[in-house]
C-alpha cells in the first residue's frame, strides 16, 4: 500500500475520533479485553459466510485484543473500537498480525431472555509483519503486509449481568478488489474466542 493511501486511512481514522461521539459518552464506555483463535482457510469471503470455506489443518493463528465501547444509541446499536496482537503459524512461515477496527454492533434479538446474543461488523487496518504463506499460496497475484481488515462476529453471553462472553468470528484480510496496492486476494479465517468486559 502507498503512504498516500495508508495517510488516508490514518486520517480517516482521526476524523473518527475528532467527530464522533462526544467525549462524556466514550468516556462512560466500557472496556474489553479478548483472546481468540482458529484456522486460516481456503477461499473467497462468499465461500466462508455459506460454509464452504476448506482447510488443511496447516495455519493457525492466535490472537488478544484490547477494546472499548465508544457509544450505544437507545440499547440498539454499539460502537466500538479494537486493537488485536496475533500470531500465526503452520505450515510455511510464521508471522505476527496487528489489526485496528472499528465496530459497529446489533445488540437486540427476540431470544435474548433465553441468550443474550449481539452482532458485530468490524472494519479496519491489518498489518502482517511478514507475507502471509497462506495468501501466497492462494493467490498468484502479489499480497502485501498492509491489508483492509474486515470481521463478522456473534457474541453469545448470559441474560444476567456477566462480565464474561464468548463469541464466533470471520476474520478477513484483503485488498478490496484493488484498493490496497491492486491487491485482489484475500485470507479467511474461523474463530473462536472469550471476552472479558470491565
Amino acid at each position: 500500500m502507498t503512504n498516500r493511501r495508508l495517510g488516508g486511512f490514518l486520517i480517516l481514522f482521526a476524523l473518527l475520533f475528532l467527530f464522533g461521539p462526544p467525549t462524556s459518552a466514550l468516556a462512560e464506555g466500557r472496556w474489553f479485553v479478548s483472546l481468540f483463535g482458529g484456522e486460516v482457510g481456503y477461499g473467497s469471503l462468499g465461500d466462508t459466510l455459506i460454509g464452504k470455506l476448506r482447510f488443511n489443518g496447516n495455519h493457525h493463528f492466535v490472537s488478544a485484543a484490547l477494546g472499548k465501547e465508544l457509544y450505544t444509541w437507545r440499547n440498539t446499536i454499539r460502537l466500538e473500537l479494537e486493537g488485536h496482537a496475533g500470531q500465526h503459524w503452520g505450515t510455511g512461515k510464521s508471522h505476527n498480525e496487528f489489526n485496528a477496527v472499528f465496530v459497529v454492533r446489533w445488540l437486540p434479538f427476540w431470544w435474548d431472555h433465553f441468550v443474550d446474543t449481539s452482532f458485530a461488523v468490524g472494519e479496519g487496518l491489518s498489518y502482517a509483519t511478514r507475507i502471509p504463506s497462506i495468501e501466497e499460496e492462494q493467490y498468484e497475484e502479489k499480497t502485501s503486509k498492509w491489508l483492509n481488515y474486515l470481521s463478522f462476529d456473534l457474541e453469545f453471553t448470559s441474560p444476567r449481568p456477566s462480565p464474561w462472553s464468548g463469541f464466533f468470528r470471520i476474520h478477513h484480510r484483503s485488498g478490496v478488489d484493488g484498493l490496497f496496492g491492486d491487491v485482489r486476494g484475500a485470507s479467511n479465517a474461523l474463530a473462536v474466542g472469550v471476552k472479558y468486559t470491565f
